[in-house]
């Protein structure tokens, strides 16, 4: 049985006839418009709307903010040496029940003086955690430490954990005694003897004793020296270890360098004083014991 074609088949053959005619000659916008909406409407299609063109987003520009300059910033480290802990002042000091001690700031040092004793300790400065201060004997051992904030803390080989102290009140300048020539004679005979008495020992002095004589500041020196080295050999005598090694010196020599400070080597100890300035400008025992204890 032939297909019979529907009022829908013959509706759009005319319609595509007449679009076919439309593309062979110019047709008015508007029938050609009717013609397609005919034609969408026949296929179940709604005609599209013309909408309105959207503009592409215009790219915004990323508002950064400038990196900040690190040119005028302050480092960290100029930050803490701009807070760093001043020295403590000049004064008695008490630390304990029974522990005092003077501080003094002269010719550019620090100067330390525990009570009851005459060895006067010249300290050197270094920075501290935090802001704070260290101040160290000349055998790098920490002497005396201040916080950022101020506080203070003394250290000594009987008591090496540290003991907080603080400023009870002025004292007087430490200034170390200079011997006259007759005292400097005297003080050498003396302590050349109790030397070799107590302790068999012989003594050398390799500087220029006529330029001891004549130059105060080489006699003072000179003059710490043997008693410091007097003290050192007291400080080593409870310690058996130390005691044993230093009982193996036989000579001692004092002499002058650039430097001063102390070693000791098969048998001899050698106790340098320093040429240039300086108040103390001589080894302290503390340095004098460590020499004799590390043979």
């Amino acid at each position: 049985m032939a297909y019979r074609k529907s009022v829908w088949d013959w509706q759009a053959e005319r319609l595509f006839r007449g679009l076919a005619a439309q593309c062979t000659a110019p047709a008015s916008p508007f029938v050609s418009g009717l013609a397609l909406a005919g034609l969408l409407c026949l296929l179940g299609m709604q005609p599209a709307t013309a909408q309105p063109a959207i503009p592409a987003p215009t790219p915004k520009t990323a508002l950064v903010a400038p990196a900040p300059s690190n040119a005028n910033l302050p480092s960290i480290s100029n930050l803490i040496e701009s807070q760093e802990a001043e020295l403590p002042r000049d004064g008695a000091y008490v630390a304990g029940d029974d522990m005092g001690f003077i501080i003094d700031h002269q010719n550019g040092g620090t100067q330390l003086r525990f009570e009851g004793e005459d060895e006067i300790f010249e300290l050197k400065v270094d920075r501290g955690p935090v802001g704070g201060r260290v101040l160290k004997y000349d055998t790098g051992d920490t002497a005396l430490a201040v916080t950022g904030w101020g506080g203070v803390t003394v250290y000594t080989p009987q008591m090496p954990s540290g003991l907080p102290a603080e400023r009870s009140g002025d004292a007087p300048h430490l200034a170390p005694a200079t011997p006259n020539v007759d005292e400097m004679r005297h003080l050498a005979s003396a302590w050349a003897q109790r030397l070799q008495q107590g302790l068999a020992l012989t003594v050398h002095f390799d500087t220029d004793w006529q330029k001891q004589l004549n130059d105060g500041t080489t006699r003072r020196r000179v003059a710490d020296a043997m008693l410091n080295t007097e003290r050192a050999f007291a400080r080593v005598k409870d310690n058996p270890a130390a005691r044993s090694k230093a009982a193996q010196v036989e000579t001692v020599r004092i002499g002058e360098a650039t430097k001063a400070g102390a070693n000791s080597k098969q048998g001899v100890l050698t106790v340098t004083v320093a040429s240039g300035p300086g108040l103390i400008g001589a080894p302290s025992s503390l340095a004098i014991a460590r020499a004799l204890a590390q043979r």
